[in-house]
């Protein structure tokens, strides 16, 4: 990769990580958290042992259908609960938030999403080599839509993206 091309993908890195779209929709999440989580049995402290915890939750929620879910993504319950989820990644693997502003332009739309910061890029090397950025996304509501499918694993293995393929054993 030139210096050039280092460049672009690091100013990239910083306008899906600070803009006003991510910005104001991290602070409603935020706010709506205290009445989600006590609308939904209280006690949602962001640890690891909670993901099994949610993914009960959004399968009970939509009868376990992935369809159902998928039109619902913009709801309050499941737009709080993919919050929830990212917070859980980024507050125990050290990934963080990112979402271009021109996300929501593109068909299908692009949902926020938690990736590893920038100065981890050389950790997580494209197992294709085709593209410079390697490092793994992760858009928790399209997680919560989907893991309900045959086949899909479950929400709490996904937390291995954040290893290294360096560390995997």
């Amino acid at each position: 990769m030139t210096e050039e091309e280092y460049e672009n993908l690091r100013e990239l890195d910083r306008l899906r990580a600070d803009n006003p779209q991510l910005n104001d929709w991290l602070e409603s999440m935020r706010k709506r958290f205290p009445a989600w989580n006590e609308r939904h049995g209280g006690g949602w402290d962001f640890g690891l042992a909670s993901i099994g915890r949610l993914q009960e939750l959004v399968r009970d929620v939509y009868d376990g259908s992935c369809a159902r879910a998928d039109a619902d993504k913009d709801s309050d319950f499941l737009q709080v609960a993919s919050w929830y989820l990212g917070e859980v990644h980024n507050r125990h693997y050290g990934s963080v938030w990112q979402w271009h502003p021109d996300s929501l332009t593109v068909d299908p739309p692009v949902r926020p999403f938690v990736i590893q910061p920038f100065e981890r890029l050389e950790e997580f090397p494209d197992e294709d080599g085709i593209e410079e950025d390697g490092r793994p996304v992760y858009t928790p509501v399209e997680r919560l839509c989907g893991f309900m499918l045959p086949d899909q694993g479950d929400l709490v293995e996904d937390t291995l993206i954040h290893v290294p393929p360096s560390d995997r054993s």
